[in-house]
């Protein structure tokens, strides 16, 4: 994992960059959902993709909630679909991986469920697809854009997962690990 260090007037703030990109991205996709939904990019060429029947099942009755995440599908027969547009945010990455993993999930609530009850899980899921993995190492400007998101995003301690975006050590912390108290 790649840390981002910072310094304040009496305390060090270490930053999990890859939550913290989580974090941002999650809050970023709830705001855009409840505008007009997540902003989808076509793809250029429709993608097929064969599904399980339960992913199928859920595709058919979750259409609506998967477009307004960015994912359009088309019935092509059976359990064939054609995938003809993605969320722009993960285009990059691996949306049919994601796309399974939506449907896998919305197929877990059964047909009396409602799309509203996954909703901050789903969207947690794009924002995890839309971040980088490993070790991406940040130029200053990159960092400076990432804490400036942070500052401007409605935020939390934790990412979507609840894992913590940042840990703060004190002055007199780092002191006593230094033995310089």
């Amino acid at each position: 994992a790649a840390y981002i260090l910072c310094q304040g007037d009496n305390e060090l703030v270490i930053i999990d960059q890859h939550a913290a990109y989580e974090r941002v991205r999650f809050e970023q996709l709830k705001r855009s959902f409840q505008a007009n939904g997540v902003e989808s990019q076509r793809l250029l060429l429709p993608e097929t993709v064969e599904i399980s029947f339960a992913e199928a099942d859920a595709a058919r009755r979750h259409r609506q909630g998967l477009l307004s995440l960015g994912f359009e599908l088309e019935e092509f027969g059976g359990q064939t679909f054609l995938l003809n547009a993605v969320p722009r945010i993960t285009a990059t990455t691996e949306p049919l991986r994601l796309l399974h993993d939506l449907l896998a999930d919305l197929a877990t609530i059964g047909a009396s469920g409602s799309f509203e009850q996954l909703r901050d899980d789903l969207l947690s899921r794009v924002a995890c697809h839309s971040v980088v993995r490993g070790t991406h190492p940040l130029d200053r400007r990159q960092m400076e854009a990432l804490l400036t998101e942070m500052d401007r995003t409605d935020f939390s301690a934790h990412c979507p997962h609840g894992r913590p975006v940042s840990h703060t050590i004190t002055l007199r912390e780092l002191e006593k690990l230094f033995k310089r108290t």
